[in-house]
Formats: C-alpha cells, sequence, structure tokens
C-alpha cells in the first residue's frame, strides 16, 4: 500500500520567498490499484512522481510504501529502494540507444541485481512478447517505431516486478491508436502483478481509463465520475 500524508516540497525563490512547488495532503492506494495523476502545467505532477520514486526528497511529509518510510532513506538507500520496488515509464522513453530492445529490458533487471543474466533474459523475452515485440527484441531504438519504442519502455518499467509504477505523460508523444495500445498494455501488466500504478496525465480521453483520478490543483482526490469542470 502505497500512503502520502501532508507532503509539500518548496523551493528557495531568488528574493528569498519561498515557492511551494506541491501541497498534497493525504493519498492511499492499494495494491493493484491505478489512478490518474491529473493538474494543468506547473501543478506538481512531475514533482509528485519524482518525490515518490524518491529522486527528490520531501520539505515535510511523508511517503510510505508497504510500510516503509521511502522519505526517511538516504540518498543511496533510495536509489536501491527504487531500483528493486519502482518501475518508472518516461515521455521521452529514455531507452538505451546502442542496446537492443531486449537489452535495454535486462538492463532494469541487472541495475537492481534481482536476476542473474540468464534469467534476466527469460523475463525481458517474456514481456516484449507481452507487448507484442517478439520479433523486433534485437532491433535498436532507431530501428523502432515510436510506438514500439513506448513499448519496450513499459516492458522495462514492468521487468522487476515493481510494486509501484509511475508514468509521467506516457501517450503524449504518440497517436491516439499507439497511445491506447500502451495504456491497455499498461494497465493489463499492472493488474496481473499486482502494482500500484499512478500515471500523469492532461488528457481527459486518458483519465477516463482510471476508476481514480488525483487533481492537483486542489491536491484532493475526485471520482472517476466527477463532472469535467471539476477536474483539470
Amino acid at each position: 500500500m502505497l500512503e502520502i500524508c501532508n507532503l509539500q516540497k518548496q523551493y528557495p525563490s531568488p528574493d528569498g520567498q519561498t515557492i511551494t512547488a506541491l501541497r498534497l495532503d493525504n493519498l492511499r492506494l492499494e495494491r493493484g490499484e491505478q489512478a490518474a495523476l491529473v493538474g494543468p502545467s506547473g501543478s506538481g505532477k512531475t514533482t509528485l512522481l519524482h518525490l515518490v520514486a524518491g529522486l527528490l526528497a520531501p520539505t515535510a511529509g511523508t511517503i510510505s510504501l508497504d510500510g516503509q518510510r521511502v522519505d526517511a532513506l538516504r540518498e543511496k538507500e533510495r536509489d536501491v529502494w527504487r531500483a528493486r520496488n519502482v518501475g518508472y515509464v518516461f515521455q521521452s522513453f529514455n531507452l538505451l540507444p546502442n542496446l537492443s530492445a531486449l537489452e535495454n529490458v535486462m538492463a532494469a533487471l541487472v541495475f537492481a541485481r534481482v536476476e542473474r543474466e540468464r534469467a534476466a533474459r527469460l523475463r525481458a523475452m517474456e514481456l516484449l512478447r507481452g507487448v507484442g515485440l517478439a520479433d523486433r527484441v534485437h532491433n535498436r531504438p532507431s530501428q523502432l517505431s515510436i510506438g514500439e519504442q513506448q513499448r519496450v519502455a513499459v516492458a522495462r518499467a514492468l521487468a522487476n516486478r515493481p510494486r509501484l509504477i509511475l508514468a509521467d505523460e506516457p501517450t503524449a508523444s504518440l497517436d491516439r491508436e499507439n497511445g491506447r495500445n500502451v495504456l491497455e498494455i499498461l494497465q493489463w501488466l499492472c493488474r496481473e502483478q499486482q502494482s500500484i500504478l499512478i500515471l500523469a496525465t492532461h488528457d481527459h480521453a486518458v483519465m477516463e481509463l482510471f476508476p481514480r483520478r488525483i487533481e492537483l490543483a486542489r491536491a484532493v482526490e475526485v471520482s472517476a465520475d466527477a463532472p469535467a469542470d471539476s477536474v483539470a
């Protein structure tokens, strides 16, 4: 279970004032739950994802996953924790250009030190088959379409069976068909593995695919059937 309580991230401004980049009072997500993270540009969507992933330390508040306080970990401890527990899907894919699709997915397992090389290869092959890329495993990113690259990124994020998946506008660079395909694959894999999924988006069509939504403009959760004017 992911629990967030009284979370804040602040930065000093050049004029000596304090800028609050994010404020979120409370959030709780159980294993297997999926939520869309919504709000206008500048509302703190990426900041929240980075805080939950342990890439940033909060100014105040607590973040816990299955009872472990992520915010209390030192930076090096957060790096190890993230490699073993978090899968991150970036808008820009962040694939390693000199590695094949198979090697990109394997890299996540090798870095996390959760699988030996043979087991990592088998796991990577299983995931790439699952995202429909069984015949593209030896292709480098430059030899793949945009949609195929994002599917590799999804497979990589799920490689170490993370308890938590964070996706930052993963369909923003894709056309409608490819975007929907990637979302269906991502949601299906998260259900299969009972991973918590938080996906940041500004696309109302994407929001409709999620049973829960987190509205950062007001730092409150709204139901999936809330009226359109209550969701930024």
